[in-house]
């Protein structure tokens, strides 16, 4: 059996969280390219910069319920920086996750003229200029941006996320930890760094309106055997009389409400 996020998901958020139908800056949304500005009509003035430290070593992952999340120790975060593009102050990477589908021909969170990848990864980082740490970001206007990369299925295995799904079997349930060895976050990204980018949200409660999203519109290819480990996880407590398994964890697309998307090409 599986959570079926039509069901148990996103169709109930409002009842909690108002701003999951109220939101003027829901995410994801679908990105329409014909609509998009050029980088020249956007805010876009600076170019895009990023740094990770190549090598983090013994990184936690836990079993959050939806999914997965790997947390950056300050010792490490402290030496990320994500920074120019849209954003006009410095951010740091907190933790990354991913989003996939019951299948490889849906998954990804953000749609590109109604096309779905097989999952999409999404890389955290909170701004640092602005506010002392992640919780205190977490909820402003300029306190989040985050990075959205697509997985597109293909016959090729991809190294850097065998690190991810070779440690999956050691946290099938909800609330159980493992740590990654060692991983570089750069491996994850593709060569291509245009992108778009748009004012929106949190995807998972408490959905906050907080998020200036950089979306990559190259993907990475990996295997469909990689994304299928993840519809492994667990969604239920290892004591669980009913163990449900995360067959999907995506929410669908939401309302642009006039808000405008820009394309930015890379040099």
């Amino acid at each position: 059996m599986g959570i079926c996020m039509e069901t148990a998901g996103p169709i109930t958020w409002a009842n909690k969280y108002p701003i999951a139908t109220a939101g003027k800056r829901q995410s994801p949304i679908d990105i329409a390219t014909a609509a998009c500005s050029s980088s020249v009509e956007s805010k876009c003035n600076k170019p895009l910069e990023l740094k990770y430290p190549l090598d983090m070593n013994n990184l936690p992952m836990i079993n959050i319920g939806n999914g997965w999340r790997v947390d950056i120790p300050d010792e490490f975060a402290n030496e990320t920086i994500l920074k120019g593009g849209p954003l006009k102050h410095n951010y740091k990477l907190a933790q990354f996750h991913c989003h996939w589908g019951k299948d490889c021909n849906v998954g990804s969170e953000h749609t590109v003229d109604g096309k779905y990848y097989a999952a999409e990864l999404h890389f955290v980082h909170w701004n640092c200029d602005l506010f002392s740490n992640f919780k205190e970001a977490l909820k402003e206007a300029n306190g989040l941006a985050v990075l959205g990369v697509f997985l597109e299925s293909a016959n090729v295995q991809h190294n850097e996320l065998d690190k991810i799904t070779s440690k999956l079997k050691d946290i099938p349930f909800k609330g159980q930890q493992t740590e990654i060895p060692q991983i570089c976050v750069e491996n994850f990204l593709p060569e291509s760094k245009s992108f778009w980018t748009y004012d929106g949200s949190l995807t998972t409660p408490p959905l906050y309106e907080s998020v200036t999203w950089i979306v990559f519109k190259q993907p990475i290819h990996v295997h469909e055997n990689q994304v299928g480990d993840f519809r492994e996880m667990f969604h239920t407590t290892k004591d669980c009389d009913l163990p449900l398994k995360v067959i999907e964890n995506y929410r669908p697309v939401q309302a642009l409400c006039g808000r405008s998307v820009a394309f930015v090409e890379s040099a």
